[in-house]
């Protein structure tokens, strides 16, 4: 595991490993949603493969799971043979386990001396004491699914902040590209998919006249928060790939992206990104008529041709249309949510209790449930408040200020290209991940979290002050690396 800061990572043995791994891991789990009894031992094969991968090297199976990540949910009906205790765990909670406990023993290995950035600090405060509140819940194993799945990100975003914090000049601008290049990739099934179901008209039908495309998602909302996280993410791209092939890459990308986030209908997600162009508009260092007149443009086009649909989805925001309206049936339980908010208010209920309490109150009859005990917040205020309590609530959000405070600090001060397209695009994804939690459920979408986290770590790395010659602490970096100027904020302000 003492590879994850040299530059053998980046050796083409490497690459190519990860490339037929990432093949390899990504076969298995469509196989395993496919067919019968055999998939168990073939998905376990491979993630024994990636396991042994990760433990090798922490960063090549990061950045292969990352790789792969947003297509592992194509899964979670499916159940490896484990004993019955554990009979609930899929190929992904299988890995995020893995990853946490790989992650979290290399971490205590090599973060000896090296401070973790505030937010940081905040979030792992925040996990502490949802691990304390584990005992006290309805049903604690659920409360420990999810917790790892809250963990697991967050090892990876401080891996991510640990690798760019060692990086000199010319290694970031590699490993940027490169990162872009990733997220092409891990989205080329969810949006491939997600436009087959929309031309073969296979989506889900649940609201009548809705053709709902999903991807390799289980529910089109969790294939919406996806695409309205990374539209941001390949926008900034362009201040990193100048040549024009690249660029045109870029732009058919991203124009898939909005035409399957569109096919959703999710107006959540639609919300988010609007929130998220803002944020890219405001930090433009110039404001360029042409691509903004492309977006608008491309806007009325998908206006024009999709505008009955969307008009009849955004009808119920009035109180009119459909009689199973989504926005009724989310104040109806926002309304009947309200007094758990008064059961253990401090310290909250216990992750993932939200919809267990909620099924459990018998006072409470939400209208438009087949079941209580599948009720989910659609909300991640509402959520957190109810599931941490007031201090989990402080603890979460807050971490949100700092991560926009201390980004922002850096896209003001940096002359780097790309320090200050990571700044713009965190920024811009933390911002649209605050507008989306009023109506969904970003806290608790794993795949979600992975590639926001991995975003933050480098965010939080590239925001530190690398002027001073690096004394040996991080294994890689030579003591004659110096990086580029950057901002003198204390060590206490980092991202």
């Amino acid at each position: 595991m003492e590879a994850i800061l040299t530059n053998r990572f980046y050796g083409p043995r490497e690459w190519a490993l990860v490339a037929l791994a990432s093949i390899a891991l990504s076969s298995g789990v469509a196989a395993a949603a496919s067919f019968g009894l055999a998939r168990g031992i073939f998905a376990a094969t491979l993630i024994l493969i990636w396991a042994v991968i990760l433990v090798r090297n922490i960063m090549a199976g990061l950045i292969l799971l990352l790789l792969v990540r947003s297509w592992l949910d194509f899964s979670t009906d499916f159940r490896l043979p484990l004993p019955a205790m554990l009979a609930y765990l899929n190929p992904a909670g299988i890995i995020a386990g893995i990853f946490s406990i790989v992650a979290a023993i290399y971490l205590l290995r090599h973060f000896r001396g090296i401070r973790v950035p505030r937010a940081g600090r905040w979030f792992a405060v925040f996990l502490v004491l949802t691990a304390l509140i584990i005992p006290f819940a309805t049903l604690p194993l659920t409360s420990v699914q999810e917790w790892v799945k809250v963990l697991a990100p967050f090892c990876a975003y401080l891996v991510m902040f640990l690798y760019f914090r060692s990086l000199s000049a010319s290694g970031v601008r590699q490993a940027a590209s490169r990162g872009v290049a990733i997220i092409m990739l891990a989205s080329a099934a969810p949006l491939a998919i997600g436009m087959y179901q929309l031309i073969t008209n296979t989506g889900q039908h649940l609201n009548e006249g809705f053709n709902r495309v999903y991807g390799t998602f289980p529910m089109p909302n969790g294939l919406a928060g996806y695409i309205s996280l990374i539209i941001p993410i390949l926008i900034c791209a362009m201040q990193l790939w100048t040549d024009l092939l690249k660029r045109t890459l870029l732009v058919i990308v991203i124009v898939f992206a909005l035409v399957v986030l569109v096919a959703t209908y999710t107006r959540a997600a639609w919300f988010s990104l609007v929130a998220s162009l803002v944020v890219l508009i405001v930090t433009a260092r110039r404001i360029r008529i042409g691509p903004l007149l492309f977006i608008a443009v491309l806007a009325i086009a998908g206006y024009l041709v999709a505008w009955e649909s969307i008009s009849a989805r955004f009808s119920d925001l009035s109180g009119q249309g459909y009689q199973d309206s989504s926005l009724l049936g989310r104040l109806n339980i926002w309304d009947a949510a309200i007094p758990l908010l008064f059961k253990n208010p401090v310290t909250g209920q216990g992750l993932g209790m939200f919809a267990i309490n909620m099924g459990m109150f018998e006072a409470q009859d939400v209208p438009g449930q087949a079941s209580a005990t599948v009720i989910a917040a659609h909300n991640d205020y509402l959520r957190v408040l109810v599931e941490t309590g007031a201090i989990g609530f402080v603890l979460y959000f807050g971490t949100f200020a700092i991560f926009i405070r201390n980004t922002w600090k850096t896209w003001k001060a940096s002359d780097v290209p790309e320090v200050k397209a990571v700044a713009r695009a965190f920024i811009a994804v933390c911002v649209g991940q605050l507008v989306a939690s009023t109506a969904e459920n970003m806290f608790g979408q794993p795949a979600l979290q992975f590639y926001f986290w991995s975003l933050a770590g480098v965010a939080a790395g590239l925001a530190l002050d690398p002027n001073a010659v690096n004394t040996g602490m991080v294994p890689g970096l030579q003591p004659d690396q110096v990086r580029w100027p950057a901002p003198n904020d204390p060590a206490e302000d980092m991202a």
